[in-house]
């Protein structure tokens, strides 16, 4: 969920200048069209693979098919040739920035983010970070009351304690402009008043 654009860099780990041996990604590299997952190793590695002593068995029933890696090329070619990584950076300060304001709603306990990836905790006592309890379904209520508007958002539960605590995560489109990003943070707006009211 973090690779191929959304944070705001090609994958997340590069906020904190993080260089790994091993990288795997699915989703993001098709755009989710395509089943497809993405193994990325430093070459030193599979060099070391290459020259091993004995051979390096593997294989799953969809691998190295021609279909998947076609359309994972597309996709990243997509995103690059229209600087969608850099256009999820700012735009992604906007939806923060935007975001921000619902901390005025009592049930708001965080808003974080990178890129156009974020999350708004909801929390029953801002000043003692309570949680919500899960029997009320809070997340699912702010869920539904948004989708009734037309925004589909993703939600959380049980982010506290494995059971309550209630969060929502906001991912739009790459494409997104900043009057549709005004248009989601209205739409939660209204859905979170709704529910907690």
């Amino acid at each position: 969920m973090t690779g191929f654009g959304r944070t705001g860099r090609w994958f997340a780990v590069e906020h904190w200048k993080v260089t790994p041996d091993i990288l795997v990604s699915a989703k993001g590299a098709s755009g989710g069209y395509f089943p497809l997952g993405v193994i990325l190793a430093k070459e030193s590695l599979v060099e070391a693979i290459r020259r091993g002593p004995r051979q390096f068995v593997h294989g799953f029933t969809y691998a190295n098919g021609v279909l998947g890696a076609a359309v994972g090329l597309a996709v990243l070619r997509f995103l690059d040739s229209r600087g969608l990584v850099d256009a999820s950076a700012r735009l992604g300060e906007v939806l923060l920035k935007e975001l921000e304001t619902l901390r005025q709603l009592p049930a708001v306990g965080d808003v974080r983010g990178l890129g156009l990836m974020a999350g708004v905790e909801l929390v029953a006592d801002r000043r003692s970070r309570q949680p919500y309890p899960r029997a009320q379904r809070l997340a699912e209520r702010v869920q539904a009351g948004a989708m009734a508007r037309g925004l589909n958002v993703y939600y959380g539960t049980g982010l506290a304690d494995g059971l309550d605590g209630a969060a929502l995560l906001i991912g739009p489109p790459f494409v997104i402009t900043e009057d549709q990003i005004a248009q989601i943070v209205a739409v939660l707006r209204e859905a979170i008043a709704e529910a907690t009211a």
